[in-house]
């Protein structure tokens, strides 16, 4: 096979979604990749004996799958920067921005009925970019002092601009085509990655090698297969993308705007469905309703809280669900019978999703997630849908027209956090319910676990004392995955911290409960390692139902 390596180099890459310019590409796309080559290609003039042939090979190969970690997005903030040229540009930016949203939808429709509509809606968007396109060039540049004036940076108002990046887990993504050319080939294509320095925005610095080899190690990465059945559409080549580029490259001249050619090809994720089936389940769900972390407007900063403050968001989540239904939630939702005694049934917990587990990990509270019982009804689900509409309209404010009222969550002297329902798969893979229920045997913690039963002394001085305790701590934590459905630990290690970088020390979730005359629990951190792949989201001790004892899988050892 042949397998074309990319190293991000400052762990980072920064690069714009073809159909949205706020949001990064994850992973990268073949058709960008080649894009990269090709200019490395030309870059230092004619290109070497056998190159140009080469890169038209891998132009006409299939598309190929993709090894790629899952990527955290950075938490961006609106920059405010000064504009083009208006004058000169004539507003050319919006009108290839509505060309390649209808291009896009074009190249992605297979409906018959669907593709007539978008093939005209393309003819459309391409008549008014190329009226923008005369006006432009016609333009003598004669105006008003005004118009002068906006010739320079200082006299023209700014814009908001975004500048979307990923983080990924590992900074090394594969792309693997089955079947691989001939050596001279292999050497020419390796010839042009070597000149390779960046890929998407000039910040994301990467090292590109090309080589053939038997097998590459996958380990805890997706791989991107095509599927036509695929839920992610990805830009790939046909096979004389390297004439297009060409051709275009002469309309252009590296100065002008462009559109950059491409098919549009479905992959899906083979990892995920390879799972085994036979994997053990906990209690809960694993499609979780997710609410991330916003502004109070638009404009505005994100409230920022670390993960130590858990069980205060989960709290305030839950009383405003509960003000929103006017405290008439089942016992699945609220946890109590209607005679106000706690339930012995499974019912909903609420979890603070935070940033943590790699290096620049600051354990902030990203978002809220509503994590269901599997036993729930259909009915009881209902209740949970319409409660959290009805607080949006009582209690919700719009900060974007587009997108659902966020939610205040008042947190005292801590100030208010708001929060809003995520539609549809989240962009930061934290939000996500797959990064916490990924099938694995070996767990961790991200918030301490409050443990059901009081060890002893874990701060002893005595060693002996101490063993002791861990070792009661260790039973405690065994028989909440019993009582979560799980199976019997292999092992259990108790720790003061989690394993996560980013996340807090277990003596900061305490006290547990915040209020009350209940008894205050000892909160540990813990690692579990299974005889089989469980598949989350583990929530263990005392606190699960509020967030605490929230486990993530890593990686097995």
């Amino acid at each position: 096979m042949l397998v074309l390596e990319i190293h991000f180099l400052a762990r980072r890459y920064a690069a714009t979604r073809f159909n949205d310019r706020r949001r990064a590409e994850w992973p990268p796309h073949p058709a960008r990749v080649f894009s990269a080559l090709t200019d490395a290609l030309y870059a230092e003039g004619t290109p070497q004996e056998g190159e140009r042939e080469a890169l038209r090979w891998l132009s006409a190969a299939p598309a190929p799958e993709i090894y790629a970690s899952s990527a955290e997005a950075r938490l961006q903030e609106l920059v405010y920067v000064p504009p083009n040229d208006v004058a000169v540009l004539a507003n050319i930016d919006a009108q290839i921005g509505k060309y390649e949203e209808a291009l896009a939808a074009f190249e992605s429709t297979a409906d018959p009925k669907a593709k007539k509509k978008a093939e005209k809606e393309l003819a459309k968007a391409k008549e008014q970019l190329l009226k923008r396109s005369a006006a432009s060039a016609a333009d003598d540049g004669k105006g008003s002092v005004k118009s002068a004036g906006e010739l320079m940076p200082e006299g023209r108002g700014k814009q908001p601009r975004t500048f979307p990046v990923v983080i990924p887990e590992s900074d090394v993504v594969h792309m693997v085509w089955a079947e691989a050319p001939s050596e001279d080939v292999v050497r020419a294509l390796d010839s042009i990655a070597s000149r390779v320095a960046r890929l998407g925005h000039s910040s994301s610095f990467v090292s590109v090698r090309f080589f053939v080899a038997q097998h590459v190690e996958l380990g805890q990465r997706n791989r991107w297969v095509p599927d036509p059945d695929g839920e992610a559409t990805f830009r790939t080549t046909p096979p004389d993308q390297l004439e297009r580029l060409e051709e275009a490259y002469q309309r252009h001249r590296a100065v002008e705007q462009r559109v950059l050619p491409a098919v549009f090809t479905h992959y899906g994720n083979a990892s995920e469905r390879s799972e085994s089936s036979e994997v053990v389940r906990s209690m809960f769900d694993d499609r979780f309703i997710v609410f991330e972390v916003v502004p109070e407007t638009q404009d505005g900063r994100r409230l920022l809280l670390h993960n130590s403050l858990t069980q205060h968001v989960t709290r305030a989540m839950r009383g405003l669900l509960i003000k929103a239904a006017d405290a008439k939630l089942p016992p699945s939702l609220s946890g109590h019978e209607a005679n106000g005694e706690p339930t012995t049934q499974a019912h909903m917990a609420i979890a603070a999703l935070s940033d943590v587990g790699h290096s620049y990990a600051t354990g902030t509270i990203l978002g809220v997630a509503l994590v269901l019982p599997r036993a729930i009804s259909d009915e009881d689900r209902r209740v949970l849908l319409q409660t959290i509409e009805s607080a949006e309209k009582a209690f919700g404010s719009v900060v974007d027209p587009d997108e659902p009222p966020a939610l205040p969550l008042t947190l005292g002297s801590r100030g208010v956090l708001h929060v809003r329902r995520v539609r549809g798969k989240p962009e930061r893979a934290t939000l996500r319910a797959s990064t916490w229920t990924r099938p694995a045997h070996r767990w961790a913690s991200v918030t301490a676990v409050a443990l059901d039963r009081n060890p002893g002394n874990l701060q002893s001085r005595d060693p002996d004392v101490v063993a002791r305790a861990v070792e009661a701590a260790g039973g405690t934590i065994a028989g909440a995955c019993r009582n979560a459905g799980l199976p019997e630990p292999v092992a259990v290690w108790v720790h003061r911290r989690s394993l996560f970088e980013g996340a807090a020390p277990a003596r900061r979730f305490m006290p547990f409960p915040l209020e009350g005359n209940g008894l205050r629990r000892v909160c540990v951190h813990a690692e579990i390692f299974f005889d089989r792949k469980v598949h989350g989201p583990v929530l263990l001790g005392a606190g699960r139902f509020f967030g605490l004892g929230l486990f993530r899988p890593m990686g097995d050892r």
